[in-house]
């Protein structure tokens, strides 16, 4: 009798010590897991914070030029300043180069670099890299064109112009063009060895095309930047969504 006794107290002390020690296992992985969703939710959050500043700044930037500009405030008299001093500047040597410069940064070059640029993709298999490509000129391209409908900005005074178009001014579609082509570089060369390469690239090839298009007399100064601030912020927008649009959730 005090044998099975013995027998049944050993056994009962021992599924409680197997109970408690389960239960505090599964205490310590519930916390580890929260704890590794809880880092990779802050690190996400690290990575998504440049993005989302840009994206504030291009807001703000671009939402102060247009109020400028529909307002005929001080910027537009700046406008006319920094244009009169650019025509002052003229030679032909520099013409030349800034209209090649101008031409291949249109619609149709932009298009044509985006698609070479597709291609290669496409041949790499690296589908989410030419879904985003795609999104990035095209949205970013008709963007543009429906902003330069609302705002509706006629273009510097013609009789200056080397560059005649005649759609209207605002934003420039050649500043935004750019923008979107060279910044999609960037960032799809962002974990390779020619990250910082295509970044002084993207910055020079962006600024030069938006001096073209004032020294030219195609646009005002917050014509280009305008278009600038779209680009940037359609870009960086694209690059939320195809590759930050599944938060980690904490369970």
């Amino acid at each position: 009798m005090l044998i099975q006794e013995h027998r049944f107290i050993h056994i009962f002390f021992s599924g409680l010590r197997y109970s408690t020690l389960t239960a505090y296992r599964r205490h310590r992985n519930s916390n580890g897991s929260r704890v590794s969703k809880s880092a990779r939710l802050m690190t996400e959050l690290k990575l998504r914070a440049p993005v989302y500043w840009m994206i504030s700044v291009g807001l703000l930037l671009f939402s102060l030029l247009a109020w400028q500009t529909v307002a005929g405030g001080p910027i537009t008299l700046v406008d006319q300043k920094v244009n009169g001093w650019m025509l002052a500047q003229r030679t032909a040597l520099l013409t030349s180069l800034l209209l090649a410069l101008s031409f291949l940064h249109g619609t149709g070059g932009i298009f044509a670099m985006s698609f070479s640029i597709a291609l290669v993709l496409k041949v790499q298999r690296r589908w989410t890299e030419l879904r985003f490509l795609v999104a990035v000129i095209a949205g970013g391209m008709s963007l543009n064109w429906l902003l330069k409908l609302a705002f509706q900005r006629q273009r510097p005074d013609f009789h200056h112009a080397l560059d005649s178009l005649s759609s209207y001014s605002f934003p420039s579609g050649h500043a935004c063009g750019s923008t979107l082509l060279y910044c999609a570089i960037v960032l799809l060369l962002a974990n390779s060895r020619w990250r910082w390469p295509a970044i002084a690239g993207a910055s020079l090839m962006i600024t030069l095309v938006g001096l073209s298009r004032v020294y030219l007399g195609a646009h005002y100064p917050s014509d280009v930047l305008a278009g600038v601030c779209v680009g940037v912020v359609w870009v960086s927008a694209c690059w939320l969504f195809f590759y930050y649009s599944r938060p980690t959730r904490i369970t």
